[in-house]
């Protein structure tokens, strides 16, 4: 299960991606992408909302996310009591060749209009690598996804819908890069 989360970043503006529930030792966490959320610090507002709901009829909640970093990675910290979500367990690392899938919430209008439609991909592992984007140093993998906007911060899955990674950003060479979801242990053990 999948969620769009949206914010204010200007007046009359608006920015968003995609998060989700994974589970780890027994303890739920809402996670992203890094770079999904604006770059401010402390708490801020954030609307979670599902799939055909419009922005107001979300949820609005106070976040306050923590960034791993050195990866395209965030959890994101809040009450989520009231966001009737499912998680997903943790999947072992993926190989080259591996067949993987993707949920994620394509862009729409986030002020007014449905959430962004749900986009499943799937598609195979071409590369795994240590990546230093922006500084990053973490072990990223390609896969041979369309970049659509909207969808970062998605979860990729493996055959047992396991959590491998999370949808990145456009490699620039038709691929997607994906963040391996293990890093996520960098932040749990701060």
């Amino acid at each position: 299960m999948i969620y769009q989360l949206a914010w204010n970043l200007n007046p009359g503006g608006k920015d968003w991606g995609t998060c989700f529930f994974i589970r780890i030792n027994n303890l739920d966490y809402c996670v992203t992408a890094r770079h999904v959320l604006p770059r401010i610090v402390g708490d801020f507002q954030v609307g979670i909302r599902e799939e055909n709901k419009g922005f107001n009829d979300g949820w609005i909640k106070i976040i306050r996310p923590i960034l791993h970093p050195l990866a395209d990675l965030a959890i994101v910290m809040g009450d989520w009591s009231d966001v009737p979500y499912t998680p997903y367990n943790l999947g072992s690392s993926g190989a080259v060749g591996d067949n993987v899938a993707m949920l994620g919430a394509a862009n729409t209008s986030c002020d007014t209009g449905p959430l962004g439609v749900n986009i499943g991909l799937n598609g195979n592992i071409q590369n795994i690598f240590p990546d230093n984007h922006l500084k990053w140093v973490n072990k990223e993998f390609d896969v041979d996804f369309s970049h659509i906007p909207g969808c970062s911060g998605a979860p990729v899955l493996n055959n047992d819908n396991g959590v491998i990674g999370i949808y990145s950003r456009d490699s620039g060479n038709k691929n997607v890069k994906c963040s391996d979801i293990n890093n996520i242990y960098d932040i749990i053990c701060q």
